[in-house]
């Protein structure tokens, strides 16, 4: 795997950073980020594992999930007010987003090469926005602005395993269907 374990190493703890403060948690855990949604689905296609992207700010992507010392690295050598804070500062969520499947997370700065990454999921460079996809690029949840928190994503994660399973049957199914049907 790129770069070691794609989910870097849980934390115990829990918190309420990322929803909209500029100060990451002191335990906030650090996140193994892929370079793109199509080096994710490369890792996910064999195992149908899903995958995460998260859209942000370009000075947020800067520091999403890279963990405290990027943050204290960052105050130091930058004048001014600091990005806010992602959700991925939460140890809460990241710990939720592993339990639920996730492994494999690519943050998108809000920038004009993402422009078309940007459309297709919806996501602005206003707010944060954090995608659930299928293993294939489907969006199965998107969060978005005041949506985009630990406190909206988290309960919504307590059964994406088995409702993952049931979407891939249900696909796997669908597939089937469509190669016995008569073709015309």
């Amino acid at each position: 795997m790129p770069g070691g374990s794609p989910g870097g190493t849980p934390s115990s703890s829990s918190g309420s950073a990322g929803t909209g403060t500029s100060q990451p948690e002191s335990t906030n855990p650090k996140v193994q980020w892929l370079d793109s949604s199509e080096e994710a689905q490369r890792w996910v296609r064999q195992d149908g594992d899903p995958y995460v992207l998260f859209f942000c700010s370009e000075e947020s992507a800067k520091l999403a999930g890279e963990g405290l010392e990027a943050w204290t690295e960052y105050r130091k050598t930058h004048k001014g007010p600091m990005p806010v804070a992602a959700v991925f500062e939460t140890p809460a969520l990241v710990n939720a987003l592993r339990a639920a499947g996730f492994a494999f997370y690519v943050r998108v700065p809000a920038t004009s090469s993402n422009a078309e990454l940007m459309k297709k999921y919806g996501a602005t460079a206003q707010a944060q926005t954090l995608v659930l996809c299928a293993f294939n690029g489907e969006a199965l949840r998107t969060f978005a602005g005041p949506q985009c928190s630990a406190a909206s994503i988290v309960p919504a994660l307590s059964d994406f395993r088995a409702r993952y399973e049931a979407w891939k049957v249900f696909q796997r199914a669908k597939a089937e269907k469509e190669r016995a049907a008569p073709k015309p």
